[in-house]
């Protein structure tokens, strides 16, 4: 992988016709040199706008570029013009040495702003028919992921390959803004600190890590992006477990039947479980297949009678017809019971439900509390030891007397104690889901028990009425209920091979991943990460020295294997002069670019540093760094320096380096 700015090309259109600039760069160290507030910023800038890695900067959508651009021009007569419509073009190679020009329009509307035209060839350099443009979207939603976003073709071009990284709610690519900062250092608050424009607002966990990590090619960001991929296949399987027993319950409901024997994880389902489908006739639940065979006997003995006529059963018609009637009433207050049950448990439902937010409410508010302290444990400052911290005289830490023994719940407990709480209740919820769902079952059959006898005793009153001759109407009644309730049984009896070999495809599908899972392990350092961390290290401090770091002791600086960041003494650096911050970003940046010489990276070999000279840094640390610079040609890298701070002390330091230096002594952007 490897990106090249060949030429940077602005274009704006006023009254008075095209005003702009083109700037050709070479490998190595190239120098912009011009008065402050000549358009250095600009040109920077608008090579970041056209690579469409603005996001960097920050979520807002404003053109990261001044009014030169987008509203009015000033001429060097300073008269004032009204900008009609401006444009940046880049030409930029990869490291198989394609080349192709991106151009992006600073006016317009969002939507003209968000398209990206592709000429494939370096049209800005070379004479000839190129091909018409491809036009892609950038600063929109997916155009990392999407084949017509620009950014998945820039990442192709260039040869990288995103992981998959953590977000808080998923995963999502390490978007080419997060890297951005490794190679770009802006002029308004990119020298505050080392990495300084990470764009957390893109919602990527520890985005500094997972980038640092990419660019310097560490393998523990490979196995973590394994280990994150893994895991969301794991969490997405479990949650299609949990819709697929819904599903099978919601298909079953009103049947009369429930489905046993799913387990609440596919981790528990094993090659030779099964399902089982129970059925109730209001009162007790039964395997179906028994049920079944029940029905079935019951059909047998109707079948074997023979179809009696009114007059030879009329009393065994109002015998039948006082037991219906019994049975009914009977249906009837096991339906009332069965009512007053579900609202008990729904009454039950909700009230877990609001124990369950309020202790989720309570533990979030302690593990914010954690993370807050463990963030400040090194900047412990003693407010609550007896001591104060200014005078450092003896105080009391409460205004109430502390002297009556207590023995409160410690930090960590109250954390341990939530979560045990919120397990229990929990499991307590489901328990209640899962009774709620069988009285609703019963309920359903209880509604089409309660149908039938109705019917059943309309259907007895009415043979009552009969001509004594006829067949018995309720005799047939019955045959014909019976056979209904077998079919029914039968089809959902049919369905359980089907719902069995969906859990067992979910089920083997979460085991084998969870297996690659467990083989994983813990995401740690691999024995090429050390030596890239020990390798960037050296370069690191070595840079100190060359360019005088004065705050501590040089030789207690180095790279943390943790954080990535510079450590003194294996604590975070604390407060350092503004000059040595400025340092600190060189030796940090440089070195990368540098560490990317010796190593396999994914550094793409290019730095852009705006007004890298500033709070005063000492001549010689200045000319330290351009010499490092400008090294970076005998390696194919290169570096881009916008500066005002340029003068004959710099020249000379790089007397006998491939240096391109390019002067503007009037504004930058003027007539063409």
């Amino acid at each position: 992988m490897g990106l090249r700015i060949r030429v940077l090309d602005i274009e704006v259109l006023t009254i008075e016709g095209p005003y702009g600039v083109r700037l050709t760069f070479a490998d190595g160290l190239n120098v912009i040199r011009a008065a402050n507030s000549r358009g250095k910023s600009t040109c920077m800038n608008a090579i970041l706008f056209a690579l469409g890695l603005e996001g960097m900067l920050g979520p807002s959508h404003t053109v990261p570029l001044p009014a030169v651009m987008t509203d009015e021009l000033l001429t060097d007569d300073n008269r004032t013009l009204e900008v009609i419509s401006s444009r940046v073009r880049l030409e930029i190679d990869n490291a198989k040495e394609a080349t192709i020009v991106v151009e992006r329009n600073a006016t317009g509307s969002s939507g003209d702003r968000q398209i990206i035209r592709v000429y494939d060839g370096p049209k800005l350099t070379h004479t000839g028919d190129f091909s018409k443009p491809t036009y892609y979207h950038v600063r929109i939603k997916r155009s990392s992921q999407d084949p017509l976003g620009f950014h998945f073709f820039l990442a192709t071009f260039l040869d990288l390959d995103l992981p998959e990284v953590a977000t808080g709610d998923g995963t999502s690519p390490l978007y080419l803004e997060c890297l951005a900062p490794f190679f770009f250092v802006d002029q308004l608050s990119g020298w505050d600190a080392v990495k300084s424009r990470m764009p957390t607002y893109l919602g990527i966990l520890e985005v500094a890590k997972r980038s640092f990590e990419f660019v310097l090619g560490l393998d523990f960001l490979l196995a973590e992006s394994k280990r994150k991929e893994l895991t969301s296949q794991v969490l997405r399987l479990e949650d299609a477990w949990r819709k697929k027993a819904d599903a099978i319950a919601r298909e079953l409901q009103g049947t009369g039947t429930v489905i046993k024997g799913i387990p609440r994880s596919p981790a528990e389902w094993t090659s030779d479980s099964t399902c089982i489908l129970w059925a109730t006739d209001g009162k007790t639940w039964s395997p179906l297949i028994d049920a079944l065979r029940e029905a079935e006997t019951k059909r047998q003995k109707l079948e074997s009678r023979v179809i009696p006529r009114v007059e030879q059963i009329s009393e065994e018609i109002v015998l039948q017809l006082q037991a219906a009637e019994n049975e009914l009433a009977a249906v009837e207050n096991r339906h009332v019971v069965i009512q007053r049950e579900l609202l008990e448990l729904e009454s039950e439902s909700v009230d877990l439900d609001k124990r369950l937010d309020t202790i989720r409410d309570n533990l979030r508010e302690y593990e914010d509390e954690q993370k807050i302290r463990v963030r400040n444990v090194a900047n412990d400052l003693d407010l609550t030891h007896g001591i104060c911290p200014a005078c450092h005289r003896p105080v009391k830490d409460a205004l109430i007397d502390q002297s009556s023994p207590s023995n409160p719940m410690s930090f960590q407990a109250n954390i341990a104690f939530l979560r045990d709480q919120l397990k229990m209740f929990a499991e307590m919820r489901t328990e209640t889901l899962n009774a709620l769902s069988s009285k609703r079952t019963q309920r359903g059959s209880l509604k089409s028990r309660l149908i039938e006898c109705s019917m059943m005793v309309q259907t007895l009153k009415r043979t009552l009425r009969q001509d004594a001759e006829a067949p018995a109407a309720s005799t047939i009644r019955a045959q014909i209920i019976t056979e209904q309730h077998i079919a029914s049984l039968r089809t959902l009896d049919a369905q359980v091979p089907d719902y069995n070999a969906s859990l067992n495809a979910i089920a083997a599908t979460h085991a084998e991943v969870t297996r690659l899972l467990t083989e994983l392990g813990t995401a740690k350092l691999t024995q090429s990460d050390y030596s890239k961390l020990n390798e960037f290290g050296k370069v690191f401090v070595e840079q100190l020295y060359d360019y005088e770091f004065e705050s501590y002791r040089r030789s207690e600086i180095a790279i943390s294997n943790d954080s990535y960041q510079p450590v003194h003494n294996n604590f975070p650096i604390g407060l350092v002069s503004a000059s040595d911050m400025i340092r600190l970003v060189w030796a940090y940046l440089l070195g990368l670019l540098e560490t990317a010489r010796a190593r396999e990276t994914n550094h793409l070999g290019l730095l852009i540093f705006d007004e890298p000279k500033q709070h005063n840094v000492k001549g010689n640390s200045y000319e330290a760094l351009l010499r490092r610079a400008a090294d970076s040609v005998k390696f194919g890298q290169q570096v881009i320096i916008a500066t005002s701070q340029f003068d004959d002390d710099a020249t000379k330091a790089l007397e006998g380096n491939q240096v391109r230096v390019t002067d503007f002594i009037s504004r930058i952007i003027s007539k063409r």
